[in-house]
């Protein structure tokens, strides 16, 4: 199918639904009218479509929608839903559900029966042939994931098609199985999905998580060999993978996922990935999504997933084990040579506990005297030999007693190389460096820890990993 003639089905009236999907409440109701009046103007002939699937300043039930007191007490919400009722053609509230435990620790509630819910509650109110169901943080600057979607259509189906057509799928948090960080098979991207209703309908057809499923790895061990990341999980199956699961089994009864990291069907996911969806670009097609903004621009997560051109690998070469092309290590995939020192690691290569990346290039800590890891990474193999990492401080303040302790580590800070702490104090140098000698020839996940304790500003720009 040529993009123009997609284009110009999708533009008649009526043809796509956006389904824009979640809570709304006092904190985001603006952006969620923003986001829908964007929609609006990107897709002017659409049906546009709010499903709220909780809210602390909407009635739900109501008809014309009523504010509650909350809502009542703040001119802003009475404006935003104005603006949602100027942009919808219909706002629909989702059956009342309740949020779950956290499915891994440290982790927020899980509100994943609350999205299945309005999932549902707005594809069944849809009477578009395509339809776009997408989150109400998040929202796309441009259309271009349209061609991107048109592009895809041109690849070979085989025999585990049980869509009409494919479904765009975000490559973010389509995790790759064949990795090393988080091994989830039908871990499938569910921050939108675009393509035919009746097919999007099929992926939301999944039964309600259960508490029994989502505090599993409270009362049983993980299977060995299971990876640190892979334990921190407390729910049986990830929610992204439990809805693509349910959806699929279905249709295949050969497929199995008994827990997280269950490889089993392994292969058999990556097939039914490359004969019913597509992946999208989410960079390259201009998706704004704050809430994912670090994630999104972390060197080190393009290797946890599987991304566009990964996709498009694949769906060339079917007879090829997926294996081949998607087993990869962080070691191997940021492999450092002999020849390659001194080697600058900005921000986008490093990560943080208690700090974000502000707009300037920096990791700065997010707020005064939180004890813990500003700044760990990068996660290289390192040859033998001896060096000096430089970590480039451009503001530092602290207690009396504040201090910074840097370290130096390999295998996810299971071998310590060395570790130097500094007081705030005493600091006077720039930038603050540490000495460590690696003997290892496999050496591989090496990272600088910078902790602090008793610091109530500090930012750091980048480091520099040299050879002495």
């Amino acid at each position: 199918m040529k993009n123009s003639n997609f284009r110009e089905d999708l533009a008649a009236h009526g043809a796509l639904s956006i389904v824009v999907q979640g809570g709304v409440f006092e904190g985001n109701v603006t952006d969620v009218a923003n986001i829908c009046a964007h929609w609006r103007t990107l897709f002017p002939q659409s049906e546009i479509i709010c499903s709220i699937s909780s809210s602390d300043v909407f009635l739900s039930g109501g008809n014309p929608i009523g504010l509650t007191k909350k809502g009542q007490n703040n001119w802003s919400v009475g404006v935003a839903l104005n603006k949602l009722q100027a942009s919808c053609n219909k706002i629909v509230f989702a059956e009342a559900m309740l949020p779950l435990p956290a499915i891994k620790l440290n982790d927020p509630p899980c509100n994943g029966n609350l999205q299945i819910a309005a999932a549902r509650k707005g594809l069944e109110v849809a009477t578009g042939k395509y339809v776009l169901r997408m989150r109400n943080d998040a929202f796309f600057a441009n259309d271009s994931f349209v061609d991107e979607y048109v592009d895809s259509l041109a690849y070979e189906r085989r025999e585990n098609s049980f869509f009409e057509s494919r479904v765009l799928i975000s490559d973010y948090f389509t995790l790759n199985p064949y990795g090393n960080y988080e091994r989830l098979p039908f871990h499938f991207s569910d921050w939108f999905h675009f393509g035919l209703k009746v097919d999007v309908e099929k992926i939301w057809g999944a039964q309600y998580l259960t508490l029994q499923d989502i505090t599993y790895y409270k009362s049983h061990c993980h299977v060995p060999g299971s990876t640190e990341n892979e334990r921190r999980f407390f729910t049986r199956i990830a929610v992204e993978q439990h809805i693509i699961f349910e959806c699929f089994r279905k249709n295949n009864s050969s497929i199995k996922l008994d827990y997280v990291n269950d490889l089993s069907s392994r292969e058999g996911s990556i097939q039914i990935l490359l004969d019913n969806f597509s992946i999208c670009d989410t960079k390259r097609c201009g998706l704004v999504f704050d809430k994912y903004r670090k994630v999104h621009e972390e060197h080190i997560t393009r290797f946890k997933i599987i991304t566009a051109s990964d996709f498009a690998d694949l769906a060339r070469n079917r007879d090829v084990n997926p294996e081949k092309l998607l087993r990869r290590t962080f070691a191997g995939l940021t492999a450092i040579g002999e020849n390659d020192f001194p080697k600058v690691f900005q921000y986008d290569w490093l990560h943080s506990k208690v700090g974000y990346r502000n707009s300037d290039g920096q990791i700065v800590l997010e707020h005064p005297m939180v004890n813990g890891v500003l700044v760990f990474g990068p996660f290289i193999s390192l040859p033998i030999g001896d060096y000096a990492a430089d970590v480039y401080v451009t503001t530092l303040e602290g207690s009396k007693r504040g201090r910074v302790t840097l370290r130096a580590t390999l295998s996810h800070g299971r071998t310590h190389l060395a570790e130097r702490k500094i007081d705030v104090i005493d600091y006077a140098e720039e930038p603050m460096t540490i000495l460590f000698s690696n003997s290892m020839k496999d050496a591989h996940d090496f990272e600088v820890v910078v902790e602090v304790e008793g610091v109530t500003e500090m930012a750091v720009e980048k480091i520099i990993i040299r050879k002495r």
